[in-house]
């Protein structure tokens, strides 16, 4: 199992998020969208689509977000933006009302980002956000799986994002199952055999 072992000094706790495929939400309940402009990309709410409202109960004052699976050779695009314009040709960027400048972005590793805001000026309940995430590399993401987290107020805590367990398919939980019935019945016949 891949694992990022990701400490940042005064951001700890936690609300932690994973997804996988073309749409979703969040937790605490922000919608996120792959390329619904055409594009290599990843947003919330999605790329060109707009603003969505922090329905957290805290601040947030950091974004750590990590992709598994990318097409070979994609990885996140160091082009970040440098306004709060964000759209198609915005670049990697994550902003909040009242849009005074982007969160600084810190590339973890190929595949994973976190967004700093710090305490001075954190993302409130209620406040209207954007985060664009672009992909470099030649293929068009069309699908992802991630894993990630919102940074609140609180002590100093590692985070560790893991590849979320894919789903079985429906046909190798049938051969378990019919496997797991067979062993019993074995372990059946031979308890009676002994009797």
């Amino acid at each position: 199992m891949m694992a990022l072992s990701i400490a940042i000094t005064s951001y700890a706790g936690t609300i932690a998020f994973r997804g996988s495929g073309t749409t979703g939400t969040l937790a605490p309940g922000e919608s996120w969208a792959v390329g619904i402009d055409g594009g290599s990309d990843w947003g919330s709410p999605g790329v060109g689509v707009g603003v969505i409202p922090w329905n957290g109960t805290v601040d947030a004052i950091g974004f750590v977000i990590q992709f598994f699976g990318l097409p070979s050779g994609d990885v996140i695009s160091t082009k970040y933006g440098t306004n709060c314009n964000g759209g198609s040709g915005g670049g990697t960027v994550f902003c909040n009302s009242p849009y005074s400048g982007p969160w600084k972005p810190d590339l973890l590793s190929p595949t994973s980002i976190a967004f700093l805001n710090g305490t001075d000026d954190p993302m409130t309940p209620g406040d209207d956000f954007f985060v664009n995430i672009f992909f470099t590399g030649g293929a068009t993401v069309t699908h992802v799986t991630f894993a990630g987290g919102w940074y609140t107020s609180g002590t100093a805590l590692p985070v560790v994002l893991e590849q979320p367990a894919p789903t079985p398919e429906p046909a190798s939980v049938l051969l378990l199952t019919g496997g797991l019935l067979g062993l019993a019945g074995t372990l059946r016949r031979r308890l009676q055999s002994r009797k």
